[in-house]
């Protein structure tokens, strides 16, 4: 088993930052800044030795790997931010370690897909990275710093070219390979499946078997064009906890560390996609949110010696050769590793004697498999089909709201005649708008048509269907199964209801 661990550029001045947050901005400025809210809440978070580094300085990358290697640590998955029309931001530390070759670092890239805007904007997905130093003035900022939009053809192929360097890199991780290439926000790249095809197909020109593509945060719909997925944590868990207890009202919201990671060992992952499940080291991002942050309390290296064995069994018994660590250096967020002066080397001590011990507990584990995780998993299937549905029913009344019209987008993306796949609540809703503008819909398709009373055609979906220029799938969490069914039989234009809200967002 390797580990992997999350790696924050964020921490040496750039134009950004001192124009948007104030000259020499950097996470550490929310790092200092921070102050305990609460009995026992543990702030500031300082630095052994005060080691507030530039990550622009040799010496500091120099360190960094020194103690990777020392302490088990076998790559790093540096976060890669590249926004609309290829502007970049936070480039300089990966491109300094292109050329510092002696500089023995495995690495990869998360691609950090939100868009940077003020929390007071409605941008979807957004980073707002620190809403403690925004500046006061509301109505004379722009509310979004960096756009984030996938552009086209064009655009996806000078993003890949910008990466293939690094691919190259003898350094860069690479699965049977593949450069190993994660995405943060998988569900929000509405052309992933035309994208993720080009940059196979380069892949393959540049010499390599292929490009290992691992979606985090979301993807599920999308199994046909990833490779695995990545439960990203501890937010996952996190919110997943705090959503079955409606009544809290704390500020800064809290969740126990124990009950996260039991969270995290007891999520039986996903069928047919291989299934990383992620750790973390702990939990604070009140340096950043103030009162409107997370806190995850009682961490300590021993506890998270413990958990971490437990994991790195987890995923070994999946068949997932790699643990995906939160984070190495997310200080902003109280995820790290690097030493502090409250533990020292504690929690990379943790990382080394984890990896040398777990398999003691190898039988212990798989004894736990019961039919208990098999009922959790289909709730937790349950929970992201609402979950999905939620946010596109966000989106799509977030469109109303701009005076436009979801409908009258897709008449003029797809042209031609049009069919919806899926009479659930996304369905439903899809046909009555088409109904309301006089968009003519030809055929439903369901798999229970008997239940569906409409006024045009509905056939069954296991029958034959007839020809459409169009079909709309808004049975999201099933799609990459419908597409290939649809694909197979012919049909050439699916769409799914999630990437056209998504486009159409962008575009109002």
């Amino acid at each position: 088993m390797k580990i992997i661990a999350m790696y924050l550029p964020q921490f040496y001045r750039t134009p950004e930052n001192d124009s948007w947050w104030g000259d020499g901005f950097t996470d550490w400025v929310s790092v200092k800044s921070a102050i305990p809210l609460f009995k026992g809440h543990i702030q500031p978070k300082i630095p052994q030795n005060d080691n507030y580094y530039n990550l622009l300085e040799k010496k500091n990358l120099i360190w960094q790997t020194e103690l990777m290697h020392q302490y088990g640590v076998d790559g790093m998955c540096i976060y890669h931010y590249w926004f609309k029309d290829g502007r970049k931001v936070l480039e300089k530390p990966a491109e300094n370690l292109l050329q510092w070759t002696e500089i023995d670092m495995p690495f990869c890239f998360c691609w950090a897909n939100e868009a940077w805007a003020r929390s007071w904007s409605n941008v979807p997905e957004k980073n707002v990275w620190t809403n403690v130093h925004e500046p006061i003035n509301e109505e004379t900022e722009n509310d979004v710093l960096l756009e984030q939009d996938y552009g086209n053809e064009n655009d996806w192929e000078e993003h890949f070219k910008y990466m293939l360097p690094f691919f190259k890199d003898e350094r860069y991780i690479k699965i049977d390979g593949k450069p190993l290439y994660l995405i943060y926000r998988i569900d929000a790249v509405s052309c992933l499946r035309d994208m993720l095809t080009l940059w196979k197909k380069m892949t393959l020109d540049a010499g390599f078997p292929g490009l290992y593509v691992v979606g985090a945060n979301g993807g599920i719909g999308q199994k046909s064009i990833l490779d695995a997925v990545l439960i990203h944590e501890p937010k996952t868990s996190f919110w997943r906890n705090y959503l079955l207890e409606p009544e809290k009202n704390d500020h800064p919201k809290q969740d126990s560390y124990d009950d996260i990671w039991e969270s995290i060992l007891s999520n039986v992952g996903y069928k047919d996609i291989r299934t990383y499940f992620g750790g973390f080291v702990g939990y604070d991002d009140t340096p950043r949110r103030g009162e409107e942050g997370i806190v995850i309390t009682g961490a300590s290296p021993e506890k998270f010696k413990k958990y971490l064995k437990r994991l790195l069994v987890k995923n070994y018994l999946s068949g997932s050769e790699i643990l995906f660590l939160n984070a190495w250096n997310e200080w902003g967020e109280g995820m790290y590793l690097e030493p502090d002066i409250s533990f020292g080397t504690g929690y990379l001590e943790a990382v080394r004697e984890a990896k040398d011990e777990y398999m003691d507990c190898l039988e212990k584990e798989e004894s736990k498999s019961s039919d208990l995780e098999k009922r959790y998993q289909r709730m937790v299937i349950l929970k992201d089909r609402i979950e999905d549905n939620l946010q596109i029913l966000d989106k799509w009344l977030s469109i109303h709201e701009k005076k436009s019209s979801l409908v009258e987008f897709i008449r003029e993306k797809l042209k031609g005649s049009i069919a919806i796949y899926g009479y659930g609540i996304l369905g439903k809703h899809l046909y009555d708008e088409f109904k309301t503008e006089k968009i003519p819909v030809d055929f439903i398709v369901d798999k229970e048509p008997e239940k569906v009373h409409v006024k045009v055609p509905v056939y069954d979906a296991s029958g034959v269907l007839p020809r459409v220029d169009n079909i709309i799938v808004t049975s999201v969490y099933f799609f990459d199964e419908i597409y290939s069914h649809l694909e197979g039989v012919g049909f050439k234009r699916i769409y799914s209801i999630k990437d056209l809200v998504n486009e159409c967002i962008g575009n109002v």
